[in-house]
């Protein structure tokens, strides 16, 4: 469905680690989060998105989204459940490595 991972760096210094973190909150907001669906970016939003009917009106994608997460038939899990997954992915991770 698609998203964002956000992080802070771990070199960050702590004043800039606070402006950081609101930054993220502002990011994933409800609001931000309404206002990315109005433009047309209709990844998988939080509840409090999916339950503002403004929103489901906005994109027929968000109410199909919310019922599969409610159903818990979305995967968010961005790999394969294998153990042999850190093998195949640091192999090219290696190679590109060496080169």
């Amino acid at each position: 469905m698609g998203g964002f991972l956000l992080t802070i760096p771990s070199g960050v210094q702590p004043a800039s680690q606070r402006q950081i973190i609101s930054a993220i909150a502002t990011m994933v907001s409800a609001e931000a989060m309404k206002a990315r669906i109005q433009n047309g970016f209709s990844v998988a939003p939080p509840c409090s998105v999916c339950a503002d009917p403004e929103a489901l009106a906005l994109s027929p994608i968000v109410r199909t989204g919310d019922q599969l997460a409610r159903r818990i038939e979305i995967v968010t899990w961005p790999r394969p459940p294998i153990p042999e997954h850190i093998l195949i992915e640091g192999t090219p991770g290696g190679q590109i490595k060496a080169a």
